[in-house]
């Protein structure tokens, strides 16, 4: 697959359990910390969970959070 235009990004996202449909991303995901900075529009996840938690929001439907 050829993929063009920036910041893009290719790979398995890791996804929690993509079988049961369970999209969250796992630790070590190339979608963390990865959307586009300038898009500060989204100030919530779909869990609700404030954006962003770490350096830059998350790509995808919900924000990686470390455990305690």
């Amino acid at each position: 697959t050829t993929v063009t235009g920036s910041s893009n990004i290719t790979g398995d996202p890791l996804f929690v359990d993509i079988v049961s449909d369970d999209v969250h991303l796992k630790r070590g995901s190339p979608a963390i910390d990865a959307a586009n900075p300038a898009n500060t529009s989204i100030a919530h996840d779909f869990d609700g969970t404030q954006r962003p938690q770490g350096a830059r929001s998350d790509i995808g439907a919900f924000e990686y959070i470390l455990s305690p």
